[in-house]
């Protein structure tokens, strides 16, 4: 067995998980430790976890965003290729954030006007090529 601390700080949210070879990814919103790009606002945090040669467990990378959400992980094929990480800024920055599942790097922070009417927490849905953000009396529609 192999337990390491992750956080300082409370995970809310479910954590939402991607394989990569040999690697788990694992996506969680919350301030995690050791994140290698630092930066401010990181309130997403990016595990990797690894069983051989022997289980280890590390901080892969962090995403910067205000506000806070539950992530998602979709894929371009069902090989789990071109993996991105979403994650809305809710009750913070508001807006759709999306990062390269290996990497960490920030492909998008949806431009336009800000989602209204989100709760802390909120989960992206993904189906048929769209995302979808639930909100009070309404629900954002994004193709990916």
């Amino acid at each position: 067995m192999v337990a390491q601390r992750i956080s300082d700080g409370p995970i809310r949210t479910a954590p939402s998980t991607l394989s990569l070879g040999d690697k788990t990814l694992v996506a969680f919103q919350g301030e995690g430790n050791g994140c290698p790009n630092g930066g401010e606002n990181v309130h997403l945090t990016v595990l990797k976890i690894n069983s051989e040669p022997k289980a280890e467990i590390g901080t892969a990378w962090c995403g910067s965003l205000e506000g806070d959400g539950a992530p998602i992980v979709t894929t371009s094929d069902d090989n789990g290729d071109n993996p991105i990480v979403w994650i809305v800024g809710a009750v913070g920055d508001n807006r759709l954030h999306a990062y390269r599942g290996d990497t960490g790097e920030e492909l998008t922070k949806v431009a336009g006007e800000t989602m209204q009417g989100l709760r802390h927490f909120v989960t992206v849905l993904a189906v048929d090529g769209h995302l979808y953000v639930a909100a009070d009396g309404r629900i954002y529609a994004f193709a990916f």
